[in-house]
């Protein structure tokens, strides 16, 4: 076999090769007037300028994906022309990142009824909602009581128009599902008049008056 079918097979191989994720840097090659004498002398020419033939299309992608094995460093100037990325590896550009990742469109996915709606914040809803139907329905004069739902804590109030000093039951509007855990009260009108808690549970409590002609006002909270 003549040694140019052999130097034509090896300039083949090389124009096939890929990228490497290692690549050896080209080695400086002095050429002189031999080389250009006779036809081993322009074989190895030949070689040498493949191989840097073989550089500049796998770094401009004439052959292929350019692999960058060490990375990128663009000194703060700016990368463009970034396509739609394909793979979680790609980089993105500011254009995709705004129309996908940005908060008008992350908006409505987590918002109440979206796609992703977050537990949370669906719960705290749903009780502010629940709250605001119970705020409504109280009426002005609330003698008796009424009582709103806090995210699992009951409260409960009520207004006793006259009391004399014997004890007052009451009870609850809503019984408490567990536990009634404190009540406060205070004395209405213009009597000076001491108001105060004998007992109290789940379903019921009793306020006293150290005299006559005053009212009491009461607020008790419970689970």
């Amino acid at each position: 076999m003549s040694t140019p079918t052999i130097l034509g097979r090896i300039r083949s191989a090389l124009g096939r090769q890929s990228p490497s994720n290692n690549p050896l840097p080209l080695q400086y090659t002095p050429f002189d007037p031999k080389h250009f004498k006779d036809d081993a002398g322009l074989h190895f020419f030949n070689l040498q300028w493949q191989k840097v033939i073989n550089q500049i299309n796998a770094s401009n992608g004439a052959t292929g994906q350019v692999v960058l094995p060490h990375g990128l460093d663009v000194r703060g100037a700016t990368v463009s022309g970034l396509g739609a990325p394909k793979a979680e590896s790609d980089a993105i550009s500011s254009g995709h990142a705004q129309q996908q990742f940005s908060a008008p469109v992350l908006q409505p996915k987590f918002d109440i009824g979206g796609t992703n709606q977050l537990k949370g914040l669906g719960y705290v809803y749903q009780k502010t909602q629940q709250n605001a139907a119970a705020v409504a329905s109280i009426p002005t004069t609330y003698t008796g009581g009424g009582f709103i739902n806090l995210f699992g804590a009951l409260l409960q109030f009520g207004l006793i128009a006259s009391m004399d000093t014997a004890v007052f039951p009451m009870n609850f509007p809503d019984p408490f599902p567990n536990a009634c855990q404190a009540i406060l009260c205070a004395t209405t009108g213009p009597n000076d008049r001491i108001t105060y808690v004998t007992s109290f549970s789940a379903t019921q409590f009793t306020l006293a008056n150290n005299g006559a002609g005053a009212g009491a006002s009461w607020v008790a909270i419970g689970y």
